[in-house]
C-alpha cells in the first residue's frame, strides 16, 4: 500500500501522502495522484503508473482537506483520480491521453 498510518492524540487513525519513487531515483516524482481509500479507479491508477515506471506522489483527499483543496483548486471538481504534472491535470484519463499528458 502507498500511505502510512499513525496514530494521532486521540487513538484516530490517520493516512499520510507518502513519496512513492525507486530506491535509487534521485529526482522528485513527476506526478501527483489525487485519490481515495478503496477506489477502484484509483488502484487502476495506480497500476498504469507501475507498469510505466512513472514516479509519483499521493495525496488522499478524503483524509488530508489540504489535499482536497488543492485538488479542487486544481480542477474545480471532486472527482478521482486526477493526475496532476507539469502545472496541468487531467481527471479520469483514457491510458493515451495520460500517456500524451505525461510523454
Amino acid at each position: 500500500m502507498h500511505s502510512l498510518s499513525d496514530v494521532n492524540a486521540a487513538g484516530k487513525k490517520r493516512l499520510e501522502s507518502v513519496l512513492i519513487k525507486p530506491v535509487n531515483s534521485s529526482t522528485p516524482p513527476l506526478v501527483t495522484l489525487y485519490v481515495v481509500p478503496g477506489c477502484p479507479l484509483c488502484d487502476d491508477a495506480r497500476s498504469w503508473l507501475r507498469q510505466n515506471n512513472v514516479d509519483w506522489q499521493e495525496r488522499d483527499v478524503a483524509n488530508d482537506f489540504g489535499a482536497l483543496r488543492a485538488m479542487h483548486k486544481l480542477t474545480r471538481q471532486r472527482l478521482v483520480p486526477v493526475f496532476e504534472a507539469k502545472g496541468r491535470a487531467l481527471v479520469r484519463p483514457a491510458s493515451d491521453e495520460l500517456a500524451q499528458f505525461l510523454g
